[in-house]
Formats: structure tokens, sequence, C-alpha cells
């Protein structure tokens, strides 16, 4: 069996990657790490690479100076890549409907039918991808993200009927994007992606939905025969904190990876990296807390059997700019692996998922939406079990209790990791900007961890008076976990001020004390 992936690609998906030493910067991570190919994403990207329509009016000639100057800066990228050996491809909607693309079209809006629709795209595809393969000539294809199917709108048959057609007859590859997230909607996905033809690639998510430590491998990666597929890695974790927590997945990623090249075969061409994202800016992977895991999916797309122990070293190494011993390494290595346990426990309830995209729920409709959604959400050591199932309220306190004590076990394992990583920036010899880096993400745990306690003990008690009508025990919990979050907020908001200087600015977004705040607000309106 190989131990090598073909294809190892980074992806950019933020404002920075519009900004050349950015550019310049990953270029030099990617020929260290042995990446060999680079994704340009934004999802509006066909629309900002369009002409103006001959119906669009306003700005029209800022809209095409803004055109020229991204085509201007792609070539500068694309031609910096070839030069060292790295290529390049592009990403965005299929079909996208955004503000920009509805200020160049203005007539889009009035388009009522499914013909119609599709004749637009159609038109629009064409006109766009035949400027940026010939613009671009350097490109090795597209990769395309497919919105669900919707009433009087293009199938998603069509638009990969007029993108396959347009790609070959470049002499480029077409990507497509797998992340449908009900079954109805996949359904329609594989029967489009079954009639094109083999050398069409399907991008699929490492886990089923958004990637999130300890969730199953996405089985479709084990399905479509004869499909040449990719699979999606991402590192930066919009599940998993933004890169402002720490997240230590050296194991689960050598495990999905062999898992991945066992089930997929030859037909596993590509892995890719997230490195950013574009809904929250100036954040990247790159020299992050988690740039381990980057490091880690670099070393074994090369070489899938070495050692997690020897893979944590040589970034390790690499981080603290020296020779590092065998027992430094393992303690740092078991600090860092617990914050994998820690992000399992935090923002879920029982296994039942209590987060979205890193963030607590923003209202008690919301949470509730999460806390039973698919099955493929859950942690998996609790599939098949359902919360506050039993009509006997006396088992639905039971649960009460086991949720506290999940809590429990989550604050005491972030207070223990905050500890020991005061201890061992003490006792190892770090450069100061990684002991710095160490402790302040190490700060941040514990105030997740209490936040999101707090939530969790708080949306349990207002679904358990809900389920079981009012309860003496279960409305004291919910009133005190009302004041609690309350507090918590002027907290948080405390902390965040105080902090300033030290952190991103994007933990104010992560952290959002008024967001606290309002599901606090929305849980105290329990029905009489």
């Amino acid at each position: 069996m190989r131990t090598r992936i073909p294809l190892r690609l980074l992806e950019l998906n933020s404002p920075m990657m519009w900004q050349w030493p950015h550019i310049e910067e990953i270029v030099a991570l990617m020929q260290r790490q042995h990446f060999n190919g680079l994704i340009f994403h934004q999802e509006n990207l066909w629309s900002l690479l369009a002409h103006p329509s001959a119906h669009c009016r306003f700005e029209r000639e800022n809209l095409e100076r803004g055109r020229i100057d991204s085509l201007l800066f792609l070539k500068r990228v694309i031609r910096y890549c070839k030069q060292h050996g790295i290529g390049v491809w592009l990403q965005g909607a299929a079909n996208p409907t955004d503000g920009l693309l509805l200020q160049k079209h203005p007539e889009y809006p009035l388009i009522d039918t499914q013909e119609s629709d599709e004749l637009f795209w159609t038109q629009f595809l064409s006109q766009v991808m035949t400027e940026i393969f010939t613009e671009l000539a350097d490109i090795r294809g597209i990769i395309v993200n497919l919105a669900p199917p919707d009433v009087d709108r293009a199938s998603l048959d069509a638009l990969l009927g007029v993108l396959n057609r347009i790609t070959r007859s470049h002499g480029k590859r077409l990507v497509v994007r797998d992340y449908m997230e009900s079954k109805w909607q996949r359904w329609h996905f594989n029967n489009a992606i079954s009639a094109m033809p083999p050398d069409v690639r399907v991008s699929l998510k490492a886990t089923q939905s958004g990637y999130r430590p300890g969730l199953p491998n996405n089985p479709s990666i084990a399905e479509m025969p004869g499909r040449l597929k990719w699979v999606e890695y991402d590192m930066w974790g919009v599940e998993f904190g933004w890169t402002l927590l720490p997240c230590y997945l050296l194991e689960e990623i050598q495990g999905r990876l062999c898992w991945a090249n066992a089930v997929g075969g030859d037909e596993l061409e590509a892995i890719s990296c997230k490195l950013s994202w574009e809904w929250v800016s100036n954040s990247s992977l790159v020299n992050s807390i988690n740039s381990v895991n980057l490091q880690g999916l670099a070393m074994y797309g090369n070489e899938l059997e070495l050692s997690e122990r020897d893979a944590f070293h040589i970034w390790l190494s690499e981080v603290l700019q020296r020779p590092v011993k065998d027992d430094e390494s393992q303690r740092l290595q078991a600090l860092f692996s617990q914050s994998f346990e820690w992000i399992r426990k935090t923002p879920y309830m029982l296994g039942h998922l209590l987060q979205t995209h890193s963030q607590i729920p923003e209202s008690y409709e919301q949470a509730l939406q999460l806390l039973f959604s698919e099955q493929y959400n859950m942690d998996p050591r609790y599939v098949g079990q359902s919360l506050f199932s039993s009509d006997d309220p006396q088992t639905g306190l039971e649960e009460l209790h086991l949720i506290k004590l999940e809590k429990e076990r989550a604050k005491f394992l972030a207070q223990q990791v905050r500890n020991q990583a005061h201890e061992l920036t003490q006792s190892i010899a770090m450069p100061d900007q990684f002991r710095d880096l160490v402790l302040r993400v190490y700060e941040r745990v514990p105030w997740y961890t209490e936040m999101f306690t707090r939530v969790c003990q708080g949306v349990a008690a207002r679904y358990f008076i809900q389920r079981y009508h009012r309860h003496p025990e279960a409305h004291r919990l919910l009133n005190h976990e009302i004041e609690q979050m309350r507090q918590l907020a002027v907290d948080i908001d405390n902390w965040l001020d105080e902090g300033r200087h030290r952190h991103p600015h994007y933990l104010s977004l992560l952290f959002d004390p008024q967001r606290l705040l309002a599901l606090a607000e929305d849980l105290s309106r329990v029905d009489d």
C-alpha cells in the first residue's frame, strides 16, 4: 500500500490571501512542508472576476477596475507559485448570488423560472470561465461549491454539465465539493455527480458534517467507486476554536488519513488543509498553537507510517528552535494531547452538540436545533442515546445530574491543563514568543469551559421544564444558571477588556458577552 498522497494542498479562505506578503509567507511554508498545491478560495470569486452586464448602470467603471485588479493579482500569484513548483486551483460557489453579482447583473432578480435561471448561469459561467482559463492559463483547475437544489432555480445537473463542458474544452480539471447536509440534498448531489465522467473529482469533508474532533470518518470517502476523490481537513478549526483554543489532532489525523488511504486506494488523489476562514479576518493557522496539526498533516501526507511521537518531536524542535530532549517532548505532548479530550467534552451535552461554529447558541431555539440535529453530529460514544427521552421526571433529574458531573469533569480538566501549561513554560526553555502564546491560549481554556458549563446546564434545565413541566429542583437550577450566565457575561467582558492588547480582536467574537447575555434572557422566558 502506498504511503504518500499525490496531491497535498493548502486552502486559503480569508481576506489575507489578497495581501502579497501573506502569499510569500504561505509559499515559503508550503516548500518547507512539501505541499504541492494552493487553493485560492472565495465564495464569490466568479462574481469578482465577471464583467458587468449590459444592464449594469451604477459604478460600472469601478466594478471593472476591481475585476482587472483581482485578475492581475491572481496572475502574479500563479506565476510565483509556478516558479516554486506549486499548482494553483481556484474555488468558489458554482452559482454565486451575492451582492456583487446582483450589482453587476441587476437583471438576475427578475428571473422566476428554472429554464430562465439555467440559461442565465449557462451564459454567465461560459463567459467567466472562458476568460479565467484564457487569462489564467496556468491554473490546474477549479473547485466549485454547489448550493442545495432550490425550486425554480438551475438544477445541479445543469450546472455541472456547463462546468464540465467548459473545463474539459480548456484542458482543465473540475472538482465538485460535497457539503450537502440533509439526506435529500445528498441524494440529489449523488445523482448529479454520478452522471459526470470519472475524471470529474469530488471533494469530501473528512467527517460527514463540519470537522469536529472525534466524529466518525465520512462514509462517502469509501463510496462512489471509480471516482477520483479529494478529502478536506479543516485544521483552522471552524468547529473547534478558530486557532484561539488548543486542539491537538496528530493521532486523529494519522488515523483518518490511513483509513481514507485504505478505503480510497488510488482513487484518493488529494488531501487539502484549510488555513483560514473568510468570515474571521486576519486569522491563520500558521504560527498558531495548532500549527502542530498543519505540520502533522503535511508529514503524514508524505509518509503515513511516521510515528506520532516523531511527528510531534520534529514540530517542537522547529518551534523551540533547538534540539529537544525526549522528556521535554513527552511532557509537552502530554499537555497538548489533553486538549483533544477537553474539546470533545466542553461544547457537548452528553455527546449532543451544543455549539455553532465554536460559539454558544444565540437562542434557546437554536440550542434545541443543535441538540436534536442529525446523529452524525453526535459524539460517537453517545450515538443511540437520547436526551430526556423518558416520561419519568425522576429519570430526567438523573440526566441533569449526569450533565452536571460531565461539566465538572471538563472544568477540572481545563484548570489542570492551564496549571500544567504554566508549569511547563517555566521549566522548559523556549522562545519568549512561543511561551507567551502557550500562556495566552491556555488562559482561555477555563473561560471557554465555564461559558459552556453555564450554557449546557441552563439549556438542560430549561428543556427539563419544557419536557416535564414545572419542577422545583429544575426551576431553582434554571434561575441559578441564568444568574450565573449574567454574571459571567460581565466577567468575560472585563477579562476581554483587560487583555485587549494581548489577544486577537476576534477573541471577543468567540467569547461574545452580549451573545451570552441574550441567551440568558431567552432562557428566562419560561411559559407558565
